[in-house]
């Protein structure tokens, strides 16, 4: 009764013009590359290669100017970007080095994008930052020290030393500003200056809506394997898996009526809609989306625009593995 309840304040979102046409764009030429942050309009795109020992560059692609590959921090050999404000003008993720320390937390910023390291712990073995608020004001990441990871936030960039002593990570944020994360004892965590951390259950959180009032992630068992999840208040429910695949949940829409991910470790991508059920609310999206495909598979959903209507990971093409951004148009 509960979720039924809750079933029944979903948002019901204006419905795009069904003149318009999904198109699918790579958005970026790196090797290996892939999405991993993209704006509340979908405007501005993040990414970078996932090839170990790529010694690659960031980039970040915007429809208007194109991909663009942003600068490597002083002695670093490789970068990624994650996160990405509204309006472009802060990028975060992290640099490769292969002196020191190994990883380190990088953010960009505008008007000439050049990287600047994150402030950091005295001592650390390695630094992430995982995304950022849509006001570009917070950073979530996490350290490791001594082979224990810890939170990591900054505000205006400055580092919150008080969270640096509470083992666990985050993982993401949401737009308005709330992280998400995992303790190191386990179980996912949100996290706000007047609250705390509040525990959300078992689930595996990898990204939230609006104040963090709906999760999506991933759980675990034996039989099943990975399955992806759904948190909200009325409590967390597995989805199960898609096809007989185990199925894995990275991003959702700021409403919560929308997540996307991946089936089968990256074989395809999926999309889960609310409205459809919480067991029946699975798609493929080469589906979905094949007339406009050109061949090309999509693997990995990483993250969307806030109403969901834009969609950028990783898909398969005959040249190679590469960044793309799908407009659903709705659809």
């Amino acid at each position: 009764m509960k979720r039924d309840l809750c079933i029944g304040f979903m948002i019901v979102l204006l419905s795009i013009s069904s003149a318009q046409t999904p198109q699918l764009v790579q958005v970026s030429t790196l090797p290996a590359s892939a999405a991993l942050g993209i704006s509340a309009d979908g405007q501005h795109v993040v990414g970078g290669s996932l090839a170990w020992n790529a010694n690659t560059p960031a980039f970040y692609w915007t429809p208007s100017r194109g991909e663009l590959r942003l600068p490597l921090p002083a002695g670093a050999r490789q970068a990624i970007a994650r996160g990405v404000s509204d309006d472009g003008s802060v990028i975060v993720g992290e640099a490769y080095y292969d002196t020191g320390i190994p990883i380190r937390p990088i953010v960009w910023r505008a008007p000439n994008y050049q990287p600047m390291l994150l402030p950091s712990p005295n001592v650390y073995q390695e630094g992430i930052a995982f995304g950022v608020s849509g006001d570009g004001r917070l950073i979530a990441g996490r350290f490791t020290i001594a082979n224990v990871r810890y939170f990591a936030l900054w505000e205006n960039g400055v580092l919150n030393t008080a969270l640096i002593t509470v083992p666990g990570e985050f993982r993401n944020i949401s737009r308005d500003g709330v992280p998400i994360g995992g303790l190191q004892t386990g179980g996912s965590v949100r996290w706000t200056p007047r609250r705390g951390f509040e525990v959300l259950g078992g689930i595996h959180a990898y990204a939230a809506s609006l104040g963090a009032h709906h999760v999506a992630g991933s759980t675990a068992d034996i039989v099943n394997g990975l399955m992806g999840s759904y948190w909200d208040s009325c409590g967390q429910i597995s989805l199960g898996r898609f096809n007989n695949l185990q199925t894995e949940l990275y991003a959702i829409s700021d409403d919560g009526r929308i997540a996307a991910g991946t089936a089968g470790r990256g074989q395809f991508a999926i999309r889960w809609k609310r409205e459809r059920g919480f067991l029946d609310g699975w798609e493929n999206l080469n589906t979905t989306f094949a007339p406009y495909l050109g061949g090309r598979i999509l693997g990995i959903v990483f993250d969307m625009s806030a109403d969901g209507r834009y969609l950028v990971g990783r898909m398969g093409t005959y040249q190679g593995v590469f960044a793309f951004r799908l407009d659903t148009a709705g659809l």
